[in-house]
């Protein structure tokens, strides 16, 4: 995929960051296969089967497949396509497609061995060489960021159920790396609307307005006493409370007052899941701040203003609950291009002409918004950085933000923006700006509800905070939570 000179510069220090590894692991993985309960969310496991119904609020195009582009297609695609490894709540990396693996010392190479009975949903085998194709296919299809932006192999090669891959950068002693979405194994049919799977679910109908998930008969997990039928509606832009009158069994929500309204029904509870969105600043002023004070601040406009669920002040960049590793050395950002030019045509400078102070946030995210909005209202006094001088507040998309970070930014100046928490993207892009500017300075994190009616339990969460479906389903009566 081709991308400007600033963003690829960008997506090398991502990888150069994350490559460090943010979990750790063993170099050869196959003894635990089972992740930990303390995996599980919103009860105990069910009981009974069914059919379940849930709302999706985001639109869902099987043709992104696998590679998700929202929360909505998160959910779905995780749920029926697999990757090589997986990486659980609690940062522990287990077999995926493939049963064991091993990586060589620098981690630069990786040698995996597909499980044996391994079969898409339609019964056919799964052989080592398609692991290289759809790792191909998804290159073109790759979204930001992506491992392939990062870093990309210097050879794929398949021999039987074995893969191994060359990596052009060491990752460490843990292959999490392997465990993003983006990696995910699909095999494309032209006569079939969604792409093959591995995982637990395969699709048995899709439409325009639904998607229904039957458990996948050739997956080694599936051998359930209490079979579940999973029926997906899809309701991009749907208000959650019209979705919590139709009695729906399970829905994402974010919103503060969608959340009120639930609490309110007897029918339904609420399970807080894992953040999935953190908020930082950037900015090299940010150190003459009192920090305890703005953060816990800013988590509060945070909570009210966007009214999101879910925040808390966060003082570390974190994955599966491993705090992120720091960079020792700043590469020489020397080769990045000229600043974009604004509207008018000029490039920007951390000041206006007056003499005021610059505050941008990331277009079309309230939250980041709100925040700058909060910080000019504390410009010239306490907690806010004592650099910010009369401030003006500036969008900036987020092709755009790269180019901000190493070219915009100066001792006035400050930088609003949340990163995605799954995939350890918020290690990647969080060490990316340190390494381009300063030491990002982190806000607080914010993360959905599920809103689940009282009989239905048994969810888990992996590693990225994505719901996993395989154990959930109804409880008999004597047995509700």
């Amino acid at each position: 995929m081709a991308r400007c000179r600033v963003a690829g510069v960008f997506l090398m220090l991502l990888a150069v960051g994350f490559l460090g590894g943010c979990a750790g692991g063993a170099k050869k993985g196959a003894g635990t296969t089972e992740r930990s309960p303390d995996c599980l969310v919103g009860g105990p496991g069910a009981n009974r089967g069914g059919r379940l119904v849930a709302a999706l609020l985001e639109p869902v195009d099987a043709r992104h497949a696998p590679v998700p582009v929202n929360r909505s297609e998160a959910l779905l695609f995780r749920n029926l396509y697999e990757t090589l490894i997986e990486v659980d709540c609690r940062g522990r990396v287990l077999p995926g497609l493939a049963e064991s693996w091993s990586g060589r010392e620098d981690g630069r190479i990786w040698t995996f061995t597909l499980r044996r009975d391994a079969h898409y949903t339609d019964g056919s085998l799964v052989f080592s060489g398609d692991i290289r194709r759809s790792w191909e296919a998804a290159r073109g299809r790759a979204g930001f960021p992506s491992p392939w932006t990062w870093v990309r192999p210097e050879s794929v090669s398949a021999a039987g159920r074995t893969v191994r891959v060359a990596l052009t950068e060491g990752i460490g002693n843990a292959p999490t790396l392997f465990c993003h979405p983006d990696l995910a194994i699909a095999r494309r049919s032209p006569t079939r609307l969604w792409a093959l799977g591995t995982g637990y679910w395969s699709v048995a109908r899709s439409g325009a307005d639904e998607v229904l998930l039957v458990p996948n008969p050739w997956s080694p997990a599936t051998q359930r006493e209490y079979p579940v039928e999973w029926r997906f509606l899809l309701r991009p832009g749907g208000d959650p409370r019209d979705l919590l009158g139709e009695k729906v069994d399970a829905l994402l929500v974010e919103d503060g007052d969608a959340l009120d309204y639930a609490s309110s029904l007897s029918a339904y509870r609420l399970v807080p899941l894992p953040p999935d969105r953190l908020y930082l600043l950037l900015g090299a002023g940010l150190e003459n701040a009192r920090a305890g004070d703005l953060r816990r601040d800013l988590a509060r406009e945070l909570a009210g203003s966007a009214g999101y669920s879910g925040v808390k002040a966060a003082s570390a960049v974190r994955f599966a609950g491993a705090p992120c590793k720091t960079r020792r050395k700043r590469p020489d950002s020397g080769r990045v291009a000229t600043a974009p030019k604004t509207e008018g045509g000029g490039g920007v400078d951390s000041l206006d002409a007056d003499g005021k102070s610059r505050v941008y946030y990331l277009e079309g995210d309230p939250g980041s918004r709100n925040l700058a909005g909060r910080l000019v209202a504390l410009s010239g006094g306490d907690p806010a950085p004592s650099s910010l001088r009369n401030p003006s507040v500036f969008p900036v998309p987020a092709g755009r933000i790269a180019a901000t970070a190493v070219s915009m930014l100066g001792p006035a100046s400050v930088l609003v923006l949340s990163v995605p928490s799954r995939f350890g993207d918020s290690c990647l892009e969080s060490l990316a700006l340190q390494a381009l500017l300063a030491p990002p300075f982190p806000v607080a994190t914010a993360g959905a509800s599920l809103v689940v009616q009282s009989d239905v339990a048994g969810f888990a969460v992996d590693g990225n905070g994505i719901l996993l479906l395989d154990r959930a389903g109804r409880l008999a009566p004597g047995s509700l939570p």
